[in-house]
């Protein structure tokens, strides 16, 4: 973070009218936090009393959720010290925002010290015998893609702290195809087009221009005369022409016509149009994208195999500890008006163990085991019970008929669902076409994992904890990409449709965001099968297969499995003050026929997950997402929690709306119980540029940065942001208090309640409440289907 030199931007301000004042009329009384009002004070500041919006920005079209309700009227220009006192700070804000965004864009392009870093990158590079890659100023050239080093408005965050502005920033890779979906990857073929079409992401050529590159999801693909007998607000022939019209009426003639030059060409008169919306704000109306103006994003399905390697590296450099840094400084150090903050204080959490777990020890000395001792300890993490190195060596020792002394985590909870079963069926499912070492590692993995499971299942008998038998297919079943009919019939043969558990061995996708696991997974989930990766690539080294890396993994391989299957061993060391502490995430209408989708998951005061629950149905008219209340009044409804008299923490990621205000005050005076509410914000553009594996929280004005986790391969922590204040509802009232060190501490302690990976130092990045109902949404927006008896036995087969 830095801070910003103030006297040099009020200077810029004062010294000439570059404040643009535009009065508003507005079609029809608005409320406070109408969404359209929390647009305008995103550009500026909007004095309500004279109905006017103060602005650095020239303002052409007014923000989305305005333009059906307010239409400009007079404009001036004024110097800042006429703009209102109360606005004065807002004014500044969104001025510096700006001012970053454009300096840091030029910097990349124009630095001698950005481009020597980058040449280090370069280097990196091909010295791992990625040869075939060029650069060019800030971008880097491999095969068909360009992937540009940017600073998008994601990435810059500024906020006051006492009477001080600091700047977050932050540095990331665009990477787009060398040329324009038409033209280009479908080679003006419609079918072509069409085939491509599940694939495609892409950006508009006039966002590109503009500096603002958004993504759009592509759904249709439309014939110019299929489109004009759609009767669309716009004529085909305006629909191509528009970019070059905005283009030239914003002032971006020259850069257009460049981009238009290098990735278009000829304008094709009879170009087919994309039906499409944009990326993260489904339920909208569709947009028309000239298929030429479309210039499709990465996507490891639509790159050779070397191109997906060498882009995978050059983001795993570019994003490492070694050179991100080096890059943000010298951004800073090139803009001139930036310094390091080094007064903001970081307070570390540290010395203390938020879980606890159960422990038997346990003697083998051949034959069965007989359990010494049963303890509860409390723990740091995952790893402090579930030692990876440990648990392989048991399955050695006990073979071998050694006397051996153990200590085994013991579960605080197993699923109805697991527990009435007898046996288990595991799969192997292999990708089609690897190499040999493969089915070596496969053999390894499940001779390992059979044994394990067993042992611990021997220990958990007498102390009337039943897990089924595990019974092997030992016959993998092979898959190929995109084509996974077929694999579910020869699960449903194998399983005759009862619950199974799969490994599935494949090389995965650097970029995990498409690749064959997230579908396959929902597929084998159709056929009651819960399954888990494994990527065989990390676990070759100078063709063998290296048993150092790969036997500490199956241990992980190992908890991962019991995770999904529902099976639960941590809680947090101490009780905490609430009855319920619910993780809550809001959809936009992406599934079930535009309907709303939320997700709520439930934890008890001790930190026992209790149940997952999708939610769905509860629209209304006008509206775009569910409303708290609603999803409180539903699960209760349901009979997954009781309200009443309980004292419940809600987190979620997103600001409480007036309505929503008011439907939690009458909660809490209906069913007498206090609820309160903290807004966890998961996505920011703060990272830390240090190695530090300690938890932490700092104040920034506003808000607090929360760090709980740390990434793996020298990759950086992304903290996550905690509104200052939080919400309390009790006896129908609402009051604001602010979140305390206690708070953050709790949040903390939810963060290491991972239930599918042994952490060493580190836990989940959010708190598990929050995480689990951002993973459950997801999958509903991906199409999963519903198994409400799997949620409610907390069994996480979405994962």
């Amino acid at each position: 973070m830095f801070r910003v030199d103030l006297e040099t931007i009020r200077g810029e301000l004062e010294g000439s009218p570059s404040i643009n004042v535009y009065g508003l009329a507005f079609k029809e009384p608005i409320r406070e936090d109408d969404p359209c009002i929390q647009a305008l004070e995103n550009i500026g500041y909007y004095d309500g009393g004279s109905r006017r919006l103060y602005t650095t920005r020239p303002i052409g079209d007014l923000p989305e959720p305005c333009r059906d309700s307010v239409s400009l009227g007079s404009h001036k220009a004024v110097t800042l010290k006429e703009v209102p006192v109360d606005g004065i700070r807002s004014i500044i804000k969104v001025y510096v925002r700006d001012k970053v965004l454009r300096g840091s864009r030029a910097v990349l392009e124009e630095s001698d010290e950005v481009g020597g870093i980058l040449d280090e990158v370069l280097k990196g590079l091909t010295s791992k015998g990625y040869r075939n890659v060029r650069r060019s100023r800030s971008v880097f050239h491999v095969g068909r893609w360009n992937a540009r080093l940017t600073v998008d408005s994601n990435d810059v965050y500024v906020f006051w702290f006492n009477d001080e502005l600091f700047v977050a920033l932050n540095v990331g890779l665009d990477i787009d195809y060398n040329g324009n979906l038409w033209d280009h990857m479908a080679e003006r073929s419609l079918d072509k087009l069409r085939s491509l079409v599940e694939h495609v992401r892409c950006r508009y050529i006039l966002d590109i221009a503009r500096g603002r590159p958004g993504t759009y999801v592509v759904a249709n693909v439309i014939d110019r005369s299929s489109y004009e007998e759609k009767s669309p607000p716009m004529g085909y022939e305006e629909l191509v022409k528009y970019p070059v019209v905005k283009a030239r009426e914003e002032g971006l003639e020259t850069r257009f016509e460049r981009l238009m030059k290098k990735l278009v060409g000829e304008v094709d008169p009879n170009q087919p149009v994309l039906e499409a919306t944009r990326a993260g704000k489904m339920g909208r109306r569709p947009v028309y994208i000239p298929a030429q103006y479309c210039i499709p994003v990465y996507d490891p399905r639509l790159a050779e195999k070397h191109e997906d390697r060498a882009l995978a590296k050059l983001r795993e450099l570019v994003n490492s500890i070694g050179y991100k840094g080096k890059l943000i400084n010298a951004i800073a150090r090139s803009l001139g008006y930036l310094s390091e903050a080094t007064h903001l204080n970081i307070e570390r959490i540290e010395g203390e163990k938020p879980l606890k777990v159960e422990l038997v020890e346990v003697e083998y000395n051949g034959g069965k085991p007989s359990i010494i001792n049963r303890s509860k300890r409390e723990v740091s993490f995952t790893a402090d019970v579930m030692k990876p190195l440990r648990l392989i060596s048991i399955v050695k020792e006990v073979e071998e008929g050694r006397r051996v002394k153990i200590e085994i985590p013991v579960p605080n909870y197993v699923p109805a669902t697991l527990r009435e079963l007898d046996e288990l069926q595991l799969l192997v499912l292999v990708e089609d076409g690897l190499d040999p070492l493969s089915f070596e590692i496969m053999d390894v993995v499940v001779e390992n994992v059979t044994r394990l499971y067993e042992i611990v299942r021997e220990v958990y008998e007498p102390l009337k904890i039943k897990l089924p038998k595990l019974r092997v297919h030992r016959q993998p079943i092979l898959f190929t990409h995109g084509d996974y009919s077929n694999v579910l019939k020869e699960v449903r043969k194998v399983t005759g449709g009862k619950l199974a558990f799969a490994f599935i061995l494949g090389e995965r996708p650097a970029d995990d965001e498409e690749d064959y696991y997230r579908p396959l997974k929902k597929v084998l989930f159709k056929g009651n099968v819960i399954s888990q990766n494994i990527d065989v690539r990390k676990y070759v080294s100078d063709g063998r297969v290296d048993k150092r890396i790969l036997m500490p993994a199956i241990s992980n391989m190992f908890y991962d499995m019991l995770g999904k299957l529902g099976v639960k061993y941590l809680t947090l060391s101490k009780s905490t003050d609430y009855d319920l502490i619910i993780g809550v995430d809001v959809g936009h209408g992406e599934v079930e026929g535009s309907r709303i989708v939320g997700s709520v998951v439930l934890f008890d005061k001790m930190g026992r997950l209790m149940n997952l629950v999708p939610v769905y149905g509860l629209g209304y008219p006008g509206r775009e997402t569910a409303r708290i209340g609603d999803l409180l009044e539903q699960i209760e409804y349901e009979n997954y929690a009781e309200l009443k008299g309980k004292r419940i923490l809600v987190l979620r990621d997103g600001r409480l709306t007036k309505e929503e205000v008011t439907q939690l005050a009458d909660i809490s005076r209906t069913k007498d119980c206090t609820i309160e509410v903290i807004n966890v914000k998961k996505r920011t553009p703060f990272q830390q540029l240090s190695d530090s594996r300690v938890a932490w929280f700092v104040d920034i004005g506003d808000a607090y940065l929360l760090k709980t986790h740390m990434l793996k391969r020298d990759m950086l922590p992304r903290p996550i942001k905690i509104d200052k204040v939080k919400y309390v509802f009790a006896k129908g009232t609402v009051r604001e208090e602010r979140v305390s060190v206690d708070d953050l501490r709790l949040l903390r302690g939810l963060s290491h309640l991972n239930y599918s990976t042994i952490e060493g130092e580190t836990g989940l990045r959010l708190p598990a409440p929050v995480h689990y109902a951002d993973k459950l949404l997801d999958a509903l927006r991906s199409g999963w289907e519903i198994e409400r008896r799997y949620l409610r036995d907390g069994l996480l087969y979405f994962l």
